[in-house]
């Protein structure tokens, strides 16, 4: 009776239900002698055939699910296994990728259950399917191999969730490559590290080809039967097949896309992976990193540099902006940690790359080119001497630096941008310092009109002012290869509010080494506290309101306090100007002040309505300044 309804539910519609059929099935033999149900065991045996061989998907499904429950109750000469074995072979194509996979998961059962014999009697059937889809399902060019190009197909789903074109066209046409190489992968890792198989040299070429292949779930799934493959070989194998193996490798580690670059750390870890922007890839490749090389990590870079140094100015240029970050993120570390005398000769080409990722499309790619030039800077301040004019001109341009996605309010480009002109003044001193304030004297002079709607790049205001936007600026700079060209782009841009939010940052920075210069700066900084009438106002004032108080202690009090009243009013107006953002920047500027200069002395230059605004939050009076 148990039996009859562990194999009905083996037969449902419903994935839930035969997953719960094939739990029962195993609770029937699990939970006995076996001599005890050897008549009920042949029973299961005839129905499961019964069930795979039916012209139902779902019932063929739960047939091999079945299978695999039932092959350890037999010897491994027994007629059971000899015939799951064929129908395996038999249904490795089947029409439904569910009744495959569940095939692949037989052939890991039978490979546990029959040792190293299997693998001798089905390879050449397997890799014989493999070889036969690979050819019709076509390999990828040579631009697509370097991640230059995206296949429009090479998805799972479409926008409406509906299967892609190409997953749809294989199954319907029987091709079955990315199935046959998981079946072959489970087929290796069920034979375990324990069996060593003597991997013969077409089959580590043929699933190379699938490193190539166009659609990036086979390119996935071919690095993965490389580890298994791997797993398996004996030592012969492969150092018979060793550089084939570590070229393959490098592709994957430069695929477009994070499931491939995560199923080759599966089998091997590279150092650009540990900054790759997906969790997954990232936290295993690090975790690998440590475990093969240990303390001997920078030793083996340097030692290898200009193979490493060619590799991430290549993926510098890489489509996909997570590969481009990354890669910025490892050419500044490598300007860090890894010796100078070995680094030195390649500072100038990882130089260029990193000015090449500070004009690219995406804000994260020029945020961390931006770091990483501040790191060559610093480390390397003659070679990084030799291009500074073009520095200069890309720093000052992204002191405006937007989002184009029109999401001007992603700041993180420009306060890196003054961050990193900050260690420019602290590098290369008085140079550097009279540029930066004549700089901020350009911007804050043009700022005085940012009152006026048209000198304000609102997404309203790019679409009437499309002349002047900086999108289009950005379009023209990615067109050119020379970077002193397009750089002078920079130079005609109309003044912005990002570029006077960018110029706040670079004078705090500024306060920070040269405080005198700074000083005089205060009063044209209050100027910028009337500008009003466009729509990023309070984002421009948050700015402002949170940095002043730093700026302040820099600068000193007997340099802060003439100009502290200028301050005052339009601070307790942002206070009490019902916008969140600037309540509470001001509320927390004025506080911090308060405690710089001292309770009274701020308190006496307030009238009675800034009183009673101040006696309303008491709040305001307990923050200290940071020191």
């Amino acid at each position: 009776m148990e039996l009859e309804e562990a194999i009905e539910k083996l037969k449902d519609k419903k994935q839930l239900v035969r997953d719960s059929g094939v739990v029962a099935l195993q609770s029937i033999f699990s939970n006995s002698e076996i001599a005890d149900k050897q008549k009920e065991l042949d029973a299961a045996v005839v129905q499961v055939k019964e069930l795979i061989a039916s012209d139902v998907w779902e019932k063929r499904h739960g047939g091999f699910c079945a299978a695999k429950v039932l092959l350890p109750f037999f010897p491994a000469d027994g007629t059971f296994p000899k015939d799951l074995e064929e129908l395996t072979l038999q249904y490795l194509e089947d029409g439904e990728v569910r009744v495959r996979m569940a095939v692949g998961e037989c052939l890991y059962a039978l490979a546990q259950h029959e040792g190293s014999g299997l693998y001798t009697r089905v390879k050449d059937h397997v890799c014989k399917r493999i070889e036969e889809n690979v050819k019709d399902d076509g390999i990828k060019s040579a631009d697509d191999a370097n991640g230059t190009t995206l296949p429009a197909s090479d998805n799972r789903q479409d926008a409406n969730g509906n299967g892609a074109p190409d997953v749809q066209k294989n199954i319907a046409e029987g091709k079955c490559l990315e199935t046959s190489l998981k079946a072959l992968q489970r087929l290796m890792e069920g034979f375990g590290e324990h069996i060593q198989l003597p991997i013969d040299s077409e089959m580590w070429v043929l699933v190379r080809k699938t490193f190539d292949h166009s659609n990036r779930y086979v390119r996935e799934t071919g690095f993965f039967t490389l580890a298994s493959l791997c797993q398996s070989a004996t030592q012969d194998s492969l150092k018979g097949d060793a550089v084939m193996i570590a070229e393959g490798l490098a592709l994957g580690l430069a695929d477009n896309w994070s499931q491939v670059r995560y199923g080759i750390v599966d089998s091997l870890s590279m150092c650009l992976n540990r900054y790759y922007a997906a969790e997954g890839v990232r936290l295993f490749s690090q975790e690998t990193w440590k475990l093969i090389l240990g303390e001997s990590g920078r030793e083996e870079v340097g030692n290898h540099i200009a193979n490493v140094v060619k590799h991430y100015i290549s993926q510098s240029a890489a489509e996909n902006p997570q590969v481009r970050e990354s890669t910025c993120h490892c050419m500044g570390e490598l300007m860090v940690k890894i010796d100078h005398q070995k680094i030195r000769p390649h500072v100038q080409s990882l130089i260029v790359a990193l000015m090449n990722c500070y004009q690219d499309l995406s804000w994260t790619v020029r945020d961390a080119a931006c770091s990483g030039l501040g790191k060559a800077i610093t480390e390397f301040p003659d070679e990084a001497q030799q291009v500074v004019f073009k520095l200069y001109e890309l720093w000052f341009f992204h002191l405006g630096d937007i989002d184009l996605n029109m999401n001007s309010e992603v700041s993180s480009v420009r306060e890196n941008t003054a961050f990193v002109l900050g260690t420019a003044m602290t590098t290369y001193k008085e140079d550097a310092i009279e540029k930066v304030v004549a700089k901020l004297h350009h911007i804050f002079k043009l700022s005085e009109n940012l009152s006026e709607p048209h000198h304000c790049h609102s997404p309203t205001g790019l679409q009437e002012k499309s002349c002047c936007s900086r999108a289009g600026v950005h379009a023209a700079v990615m067109t050119l290869n020379n970077v002193h060209t397009s750089c002078n782009l920079a130079a005609h841009e109309p003044i912005t509010w990002e570029a006077s939010d960018g110029a706040i940052y670079l004078l705090r920075e500024l306060s920070k080494v040269a405080p005198d210069r700074a000083a005089e700066f205060l009063p044209i900084l209050a100027k910028l506290t009337q500008c009003s009438g466009f729509q990023q106002n309070q984002f421009l004032l948050e700015t402002l309101y949170r940095l002043l108080p730093f700026i302040a202690q820099n600068v000193g009090k007997k340099q802060f306090k003439p100009c502290l009243e200028s301050y005052i009013s339009p601070l307790f107006s942002a206070l009490t100007s019902g916008q969140r953002l600037a309540e509470t920047a001001s509320g927390t500027c004025i506080s911090k002040l308060m405690t710089f200069v001292g309770p009274n002395v701020f308190k006496a230059r307030l009238d009675e309505f800034q009183l009673r605004a101040l006696q309303a939050r008491p709040s305001l009076n307990s923050a200290l300044m940071p020191q």
